[in-house]
């Protein structure tokens, strides 16, 4: 769900900090080499369906969940960071108790405090009990950020 061809930022070993920007999508420019007026006709041009799309959300197709009220998220988050700690006492039981504290600390001074302002997002396959993409607007930036779990993702070397 991440790659670091865009700029990342981690925080406290537990999130990982997207800075995204905003990117033009299909935008066509085709040119026929003719010249319509010329030869007496109209110029019909091509609909160009060129859209404004956030870099990260179209590169790796994530789909979005909307908000999520606060019962909603909590009822993700349980079961979301229960199984990455279960993972993580199997495969590095010394990344367990970091994780467990420091994504708790975050969870409850970031995301619950500013939740409203938070869009989450899941892979194309729209299977929540993974991680989600945690999109949001800050201060006055045009563009979102966005928000994951580092101990649940796996890392793959290309």
């Amino acid at each position: 769900m991440m790659t670091d061809s865009f700029p990342i930022t981690v925080i406290d070993d537990v999130i990982l900090q997207i800075q995204t920007k905003m990117v033009v999508k299909d935008a066509v420019n085709v040119n026929f080499g003719g010249n319509p007026a010329a030869e007496g006709g109209e110029d019909e041009g091509v609909e160009d369906k060129a859209e404004k799309v956030v870099d990260v959300i179209d590169a790796f197709r994530l789909q979005s969940l909307g908000p999520y009220d606060k019962k909603s998220a909590l009822a993700w988050l349980k079961g979301y960071l229960k199984a990455v700690k279960e993972h993580l006492d199997t495969t590095a039981p010394e990344r367990s108790a970091i994780f467990q504290e420091r994504s708790s600390r975050w969870v409850k001074e970031v995301l619950l405090k500013r939740l409203g302002d938070f869009v989450f997002y899941s892979g194309p396959s729209f299977n929540v009990d993974g991680g989600l993409a945690m999109l949001a607007y800050e201060g006055d930036n045009v563009t979102p950020t966005v928000y994951l779990f580092k101990d649940g993702l796996v890392e793959e070397k290309c």
